[in-house]
């Protein structure tokens, strides 16, 4: 209900508070992940940052799984937002795909991961124009 409000800092601080519940228990993830997911297309950009946050926090926990590709498949439908959006997204792609180990060196299985993720976004996010698009701007 309060994600319906008017008032954008209403559906800010109802995501935030949504936010660290998931984050704080993994398993309720997938259950509030759309909720949540469909909030990027806000009106408001505060309210996009936050999701944003949120989607970042999710694929950097579990980055193979599912709801973090589709998480990415999303946010790189951001890049050409406003400036802060494509400054945050920018950031959790180099985060997640380019940022060491905190092993040092990165592990067979953890290069494959983000490997995989990276062909599985790819292949999720849209034509080949769109791709090439992104592609330059990331």
């Amino acid at each position: 209900v309060a994600l319906s409000e008017p008032s954008i800092s209403v559906r800010q601080a109802t995501l935030e508070l949504l936010g660290s519940y998931v984050l704080s228990r993994p398993s309720v993830i997938e259950r509030y992940y759309d909720t949540i997911a469909r909030r990027l297309n806000d009106v408001g950009v505060s309210v996009r940052k936050s999701v944003l946050r949120i989607l970042r926090e999710i694929c950097l926990k579990d980055p193979c799984s599912k709801t973090a590709v589709d998480a990415c498949c999303r946010m790189v439908r951001r890049i050409s937002d406003d400036e802060e959006v494509r400054k945050l997204v920018v950031r959790t792609f180099q985060d997640l795909w380019f940022a060491p180990s905190e092993a040092g060196e990165l592990a067979p299985d953890e290069l494959r991961g983000r490997c995989n993720q990276m062909v599985a976004i790819v292949k999720g996010s849209g034509t080949s124009t769109q791709r090439s698009e992104w592609l330059q701007m990331l």
